[in-house]
């Protein structure tokens, strides 16, 4: 009872300050796997639902991850994606893809029960990749499966 009073307290208090944690993944999380300090954009629509962004500060610009969770199908990887398991149900990495302004995306799509999950980590090309392309999948992989972990 007292710690969920005191929770309740803190999360108030970081929403009155205008920060409002990612209720899946931490900036810490999100700062080791980037290899960088963090700022963080959360967008939450429910409890249970909404969208965390996680920027890199790096001065070379930096790499995105992006956290959505939805109780509406996120599902939008082509069928020849490569199935996982151990990351909700229906997992899959979608091949990795180019934006036009020359972004590398890598993408992991789930579903834990009745809300989905899509992890996106989009890495300048410029210069040369901040991480190779094994690295993005393992990225990827890696928060998504925490994500489904605190959706159970």
């Amino acid at each position: 009872m007292r710690l969920g009073l005191l929770c309740a307290v803190l999360l108030c208090a970081s929403v009155m300050r205008g920060e409002m944690p990612c209720p899946w993944v931490t900036e810490g999380t999100a700062a080791k796997v980037l290899g960088s300090e963090v700022s963080l954009e959360a967008k939450l629509t429910t409890a249970m639902t909404g969208t965390c962004v996680f920027r890199s500060r790096q001065a070379s610009g930096g790499s995105e991850l992006e956290v959505e969770v939805s109780s509406s199908s996120l599902m939008g990887c082509p069928g020849k994606s490569e199935k996982l398991r151990g990351i909700g149900s229906e997992a899959v990495q979608c091949e990795p893809a180019r934006s036009s302004s020359g972004e590398a995306h890598s993408v992991v799509e789930s579903r834990v029960r009745k809300v989905f999950l899509r992890v996106t980590l989009s890495v300048p090309t410029a210069g040369g990749a901040a991480f190779p392309a094994e690295r993005q999948r393992e990225i990827v992989t890696e928060v998504a499966e925490q994500v489904a972990g605190n959706l159970f």
